[in-house]
């Protein structure tokens, strides 16, 4: 029995942390041999990679080296990882659900004929040691735990929903290197430019505090008062996907498991009833205060603090205080 977390990297050669975030989670649920696969070029320092996968408590690492690895290419990385899997041979395959991860893993599992749940928010085995992969369906109305009847058993995790264990400085995995030839492989997709994607301040996935509002919130009198109040705290405005599904903003600030998973220090939610679909995306903030006018609203059972009340009239309060 093995695990396997492919370690993605960004474009300035670090490991994406959600890999991270994956063998810790899966050292709280599996006992088998947990092993990580990093993608190379030939000649590149991979030293500060290993040593993050090390101190993650990986028990073996993967080096896969080749020249045409040096960044991110679809069908360079989908065939260098397809040609390693053949070796490794693991029954548990995960992955990352980042930009990247996302393009890459539905191609591996078509390739494979490997079942593939994407976008999971909690991982598992079953008595059987299958591996158990929860998601929202029908809208994030329900939680659904799928199975995989393939092998390598497939899924992908999206950045922030699982905590990172605290680094292992003990841990001395096995590094294994392996030359895959990708000469037989024909890349006919050009990168033409590069373009980084700018915000006008701290992206809310990396806010430390965040003040969000929900459908409750919707008229632009009452968006103004969260915006103003999120300035006046030093937070960071975000929304609900109801407001996304309006129109009335883009999901770039969107919290929710089809928006953006945060976990800042303190969430303050605005007119937010509570859906599944929007706590899987914050529920693990370390501090949640919710505001709505609705006792029953949902929010509230996961809020360590609470106020019951109109927003019109509790935010222009808090804003007055100095």
């Amino acid at each position: 029995m093995s695990l396997v977390v492919l370690a993605l990297k960004k474009r300035n050669n670090e490991t994406e942390n959600v890999a991270l975030e994956l063998v810790s989670k899966a050292k709280k649920f599996y006992n088998g041999e947990i092993s990580a696969i990093l993608l190379a070029a030939e000649n590149s320092d991979e030293s500060k990679n290993i040593e993050k996968l090390s101190q993650a408590g990986v028990n073996k690492i993967y080096v896969i080296k080749n020249t045409k690895l040096d960044r991110y290419s679809t069908l360079y990385y989908k065939e260098a990882v397809l040609r390693s899997l053949e070796k490794i041979n693991p029954d548990i395959f995960l992955i990352g659900a980042t930009v990247n991860g996302r393009d890459l893993a539905p191609r591996i599992a078509s390739a494979l004929g490997a079942g593939l749940t994407a976008d999971c928010t909690d991982l598992g085995l079953t008595e059987e040691g299958k591996l158990a992969a929860t998601r929202p369906t029908f809208g994030g109305s329900l939680m659904a735990t799928i199975l995989s009847r393939t092998t390598p058993q497939m899924a992908t995790v999206r950045p922030k929903v699982f905590k990172m264990n605290e680094p292992n400085y003990e841990n001395k995995p096995e590094i294994e290197e392996i030359s895959v030839n990708l000469d037989d492989v024909t890349d006919n997709i050009e990168e033409l430019n590069f373009v980084p994607k700018t915000f006008e301040d701290t992206p809310i996935d990396e806010a430390e505090i965040i003040v969000a509002a929900g459908r409750g919130a919707k008229e632009p009198e009452t968006v103004e008062l969260v915006k103003k109040f999120a300035d006046k705290i030093g937070g960071k405005f975000a929304v609900s996907r109801s407001l996304v599904d309006l129109g009335l903003f883009k999901n770039d600030i969107q919290v929710g498991q089809t928006g953006k998973t945060v976990t800042p220090k303190i969430y303050i939610a605005c007119g937010i009833s509570g859906a599944i679909q929007h706590i899987e995306g914050m529920k693990n903030s370390g501090t949640i205060i919710a505001i709505n006018n609705d006792k029953d609203a949902p929010i509230f059972k996961i809020a360590d603090f609470g106020i019951v009340g109109d927003l019109n009239k509790i935010l222009p309060k808090l804003i007055e205080r100095e």
